[in-house]
């Protein structure tokens, strides 16, 4: 499966990305059985995060590239509108299929990366503890 990894960006959007790409490398390790992407980084890196039309496009683009994915890993602490989205595109794409293949709710383990690695039996399922901030 191809997992896409959402993230906050938004107050602090490079200090976020940073965390966000320690993150990827962490789930690297955690599902060695999946691939993990997170095109959004790059986004983040290229557009301004303070030109409204910038936003717009980096969202439309991220929701394009989560909706072609298998599932999604939520981080960072929080579940933003924006990662809703993108849990909403794939989940959308998957109807009928258990989300509980497909969302893995992070948030709880807070904004950065567990020391170690972790098992996938151990990680909460959306919608049982998902939360939007």
């Amino acid at each position: 499966m191809l997992l896409y990894l959402a993230h906050p960006v938004s107050g602090d959007p490079v200090g976020n990305s940073a965390k966000a790409e320690r993150w990827v490398r962490w789930c690297i390790d955690a599902f060695e059985e999946h691939d993990i992407t997170a095109p959004w980084i790059t986004y983040v890196r290229v557009l301004d995060d303070d030109n409204q039309a910038h936003r717009f496009r980096g969202l439309s683009m991220s929701l394009a590239a989560a909706a072609r994915c298998d599932g999604i890993i939520l981080c960072g602490g929080r579940v933003t509108n924006g990662m809703a989205m993108e849990r909403d595109a794939i989940v959308g794409r998957h109807l009928g299929d258990s989300t509980e293949d497909r969302v893995f709710d992070l948030t709880p383990l807070g904004l950065e990366p567990p020391v170690g690695v972790w098992t996938l039996d151990q990680f909460a399922v959306w919608p049982q503890r998902a939360r939007v901030a």
